[in-house]
């Protein structure tokens, strides 16, 4: 299991997907999978940034993965205050399609082989297939 821990920062955000794709790379797999796995990172990373730990420097970014052979899987933890996930809106409803969040967990949830948050919300466990 890899580990990586990073203040909240946008910066350190980047660093931490690169590190993350950078073993991926050495990983046979498709195209489609690997920029699916990109952008499920990036929305997971900005939803701990921005929702979770509210831009504040001094809250960590807690990140465990896992490369197997035939998928990824990997843990986001933020510390903020976490959110009830059962009760998620749908972005696609005319009540919220002008709203200008709420995409990014189902961006995830669509691209994603299989999803579970834990704890309170601040904990997010996310599985891809690499093949």
């Amino acid at each position: 299991m890899n580990s990586i821990v990073i203040k909240s920062t946008p910066e350190k955000v980047v660093e931490a997907i690169e590190t993350i794709l950078a073993h991926l790379k050495k990983c046979k797999m498709p195209m489609e999978s690997f920029f699916d796995i990109k952008l499920i990172l990036s929305e997971l990373f900005v939803n701990a940034l921005n929702h979770g730990n509210r831009q504040d420097p001094e809250k960590k970014i807690f990140v465990n993965y896992v490369i197997e052979r035939d998928k990824i899987v990997f843990t986001i933890q933020d510390e903020g205050e976490g959110f009830d996930f059962l009760n998620i809106h749908d972005p696609a409803l005319d009540e919220n399609i002008l709203k200008p969040s709420g995409r990014g967990l189902f961006l995830v949830k669509s691209l994603a082989d299989f999803l579970e948050f834990k704890e309170k919300g601040n904990v997010i466990t996310v599985g891809k297939s690499l093949l």
